[in-house]
């Protein structure tokens, strides 16, 4: 599996558990990179609501 259709799955994935399209492909991007971005982080940079 190529790394942009596993990317591609993870955000449908978290999309389809109710995150947000932004929120959805940011937490794809930070599990598959090992990023350290919490979750109020990434709901800030989404531009939802950090609470």
């Amino acid at each position: 599996m190529s790394t942009i259709t596993s990317a591609r799955e993870r955000a449908g994935q978290n999309f389809k558990e109710g995150y947000n399209c932004a929120e959805a492909i940011l937490r794809a991007f930070r599990d598959m990179l090992d990023l350290e971005l919490s979750d109020a982080a990434i709901r800030i940079a989404s531009g939802s609501s950090p609470l």
